[in-house]
């Protein structure tokens, strides 16, 4: 029996199975399989039909056998080299194409099949009965072809996970320069890794030190969904339960709290339903309300300044966002744990993701600019820099709230660990745990740690939070059914800050998502 090119059945077969996924599955699910791998998997026996077809109306293919092993090989490699390394490496193609060993995988899936199903279907008999007389070899070398596909797919595989970032300058030079940032930084994370990566402008107004992909930049409130992980963590231990009352994990501190207070969750301080005072207490000062010599000391007495005394509204009836739940939150697992709150995060969230420049506070050093300086714009339009140093963040006692600075490559990382369908993930969090991370109550929209909304590009459900202490600025979007991320930061807290990230965050989201 003659192959039949555009007439194989596996070929109409692959055909019509992109349509129904390109028109059917990809509306209706938002699982990454159906948006990233489907294709790849037809993507060997759809093609080889048309090139043996294109080959032999060139006269170049001189026989109508069945596809053999370097027919299918030799597509495959081609296919794997051009689309995982060659052109996530060159622009412009490096913003639209990446390397991802799981597609490399899926094309040798999709051609073992194809070898298969072709020997099937075209027997050797069926063969032999239409020749002339000579006998039609039909595919041969099956279990060699099989054992080059997988070894192909072990080599290149290692190189496509080893594929650089893709820069983004073109994207986000021109928004700095519309907003007068004096840096802007971005990471895009797409099916478990980051995809794209770059930074531009100067880390300090005044000075010509580039800013570069691996500086540090201080990302404010997104501080709160490292907290609200770290909380997660010590409910896996059982050091904690997320209906952990302030009376049970203070119990120094339960016979003057307020009896408002007592009965409050941790639960709810994540979610900003603790009663709590946005930051400072009714009437009090910093310096009424942050006491001690170390940041553990004063979170302590921060915590009993605002627990003694009433809440702002009866706890658990409404939403008030607030940064001195989270600092609450931060005595409360010192408390439980006897270990200041920078250790734990360093020890159980920043170490084991590798996020080696993750730190709290301003970024870099006093009267160096080894790393990007803070800036704030005043009322005349102009822009100061802001030096390093202990003074130059929010107190202590908010650290738990908004204090984390680090690279847009490790902040990268963390948003990783939120990606649940992602095969790449590292997983700290046992799957419970993401869906308490994850859940806002009902009727509400902030989850611990997190915004909560809808987003036709994100598939439905996704997660989102913006920071600044009023000297930087950052957001970050994370879509889970898309298996998609983008995290955006400049050194900049006002003067356009705010809508040069959301800029740069929906643009990227349409390039990488093609909306």
């Amino acid at each position: 029996m003659r192959f039949r090119y555009l007439r194989d059945p596996l070929f109409l077969f692959c055909l019509a199975l992109y349509f129904v996924n390109r028109w059917a599955l990809k509306p209706l699910s938002p699982h990454p399989f159906f948006h990233s791998y489907f294709n790849d998997l037809i993507c060997i026996p759809f093609w080889v039909p048309i090139m043996l077809f294109a080959l032999r109306k060139l006269r170049l293919r001189k026989h109508d056998r069945v596809p053999e092993s370097l027919e299918i090989l030799v597509p495959l490699i081609i296919w794997s080299l051009v689309f995982e390394l060659l052109l996530p490496r060159v622009d412009p193609f490096a913003g639209v194409a990446f390397a991802d060993h799981l597609d490399i995988l899926c094309y040798a899936l999709g051609a073992v099949v194809a070898s298969a199903f072709w020997a099937v279907w075209y027997p050797k008999t069926a063969e032999r009965a239409q020749a002339t007389g000579d006998s039609l070899p039909q595919a041969r070398g099956g279990t060699a072809l099989l054992g080059a596909l997988i070894a192909l797919g072990l080599v290149c595989a290692s190189r496509a996970a080893d594929a650089p970032p893709a820069g983004l300058a073109d994207v986000l030079e021109p928004i700095r320069a519309k907003y007068r940032q004096p840096a802007l930084a971005a990471a895009v994370v797409l099916k478990g890794r980051v995809v794209a990566l770059d930074a531009v402008g100067v880390r300090k107004v005044g000075s010509d030190v580039a800013a570069t992909r691996d500086d540090q930049f201080h990302i404010g409130s997104c501080t709160k969904a490292m907290t609200a992980t770290l909380v997660g963590l010590l409910v896996e231990q059982g050091k904690l339960k997320w209906e952990t009352t302030l009376a049970e994990a203070l119990p120094d501190l339960a016979g003057a709290m307020h009896p408002d207070f007592r009965s409050v969750t941790i639960r709810q301080l994540l979610c900003h339903r603790g009663g709590v005072h946005p930051n400072l207490p009714e009437g009090k000062s910093w310096a009424d309300a942050v006491q001690g010599s170390t940041p553990r000391e004063q979170r302590a007495h921060f915590a009993r300044a605002h627990l003694t005394q009433p809440p702002a509204y009866r706890p658990g009836t409404k939403y008030q966002y607030a940064n001195a739940g989270y600092g609450i939150v931060g005595a409360v697992l010192e408390r439980i744990t006897d270990t200041p709150f920078e250790t734990l995060m360093r020890t159980m969230l920043f170490e084991p993701l590798g996020m080696a420049s993750a730190g709290f506070g301003a970024m870099g050093t006093p009267g160096k600019v080894e790393q990007p300086w803070q800036h704030r714009v005043d009322a005349k339009g102009e822009v100061h820099a802001i030096e390093p140093g202990p003074r130059s963040d929010n107190p202590d006692p908010l650290g738990p709230g908004g204090k984390v600075h680090c690279s847009l490559a490790d902040w990268a990382k963390f948003a990783i660990e939120h990606l649940p369908t992602s095969p790449r993930s590292a997983r700290l969090l046992k799957p419970e745990t993401l869906k308490e991370l994850h859940s806002p109550p009902e009727g509400g929209a902030y989850a611990p740690g997190w915004f909560v909304t809808e987003r036709p590009w994100g598939g439905g459900r996704v997660f989102m939070h913006a920071g600044s202490n009023t000297m930087n600025y950052a957001v970050v979007w994370v879509a889970p059914l898309r298996d998609f991320a983008v995290l955006v930061a400049t050194n900049q807290g006002n003067g356009g800050a705010d809508k040069a990230v959301d800029e740069v965050a929906g643009t990227l989201v349409r390039r990488f998502l093609k909306q």
